[in-house]
């Protein structure tokens, strides 16, 4: 089942499952065309947090900073975290990224981490209904 997310100003496609494995959770993930805006892809595997720790991921110089918006698929889908980022400016590429896990006694093991840059996307606008 595709589900339209629609939201002032945007729509946000998303692939809904149901999760067979607990069969209570929905799975969610981005619908297919979001595939084919991937270009470049950095990736880290077993990326340790303790408690209350910050790590850096290092994924090179940023080109270009725009604002956007960043989603965390994790639990193999059964979670997604979004946030609107709106950075004000890259100064001669100190943009950078950060896992974190504010925890107060427990450490967690990212067990992968994978990040992509993405192209611009080609958005139709839906018609206007025209009231008779």
């Amino acid at each position: 089942m595709n589900l339209l997310i629609s939201r002032k100003g945007g729509h946000q496609f998303r692939v809904v499952l149901f999760d067979e494995k607990t069969n209570t959770n929905v799975l969610q993930w981005p619908v297919k065309e979001v595939e084919s805006l991937r270009l470049n892809k950095k990736e880290f595997n077993s990326v340790k947090l303790e408690a209350r720790s910050i790590v850096p991921l290092n994924v090179g110089k940023a080109s270009q900073v725009d604002h956007s918006i960043v989603e965390a698929f994790v639990q193999s889908g059964r979670t997604c975290i979004t946030s609107r980022v709106y950075p004000t400016e890259d100064i001669g590429g100190a943009t950078r990224l950060f896992l974190f896990n504010n925890a107060t006694g427990a450490g967690v093991t990212a067990t992968s981490v994978k990040i992509w840059e993405m192209s611009s996307a080609l958005l139709h606008s839906s018609p206007v209904e025209q009231k008779v």
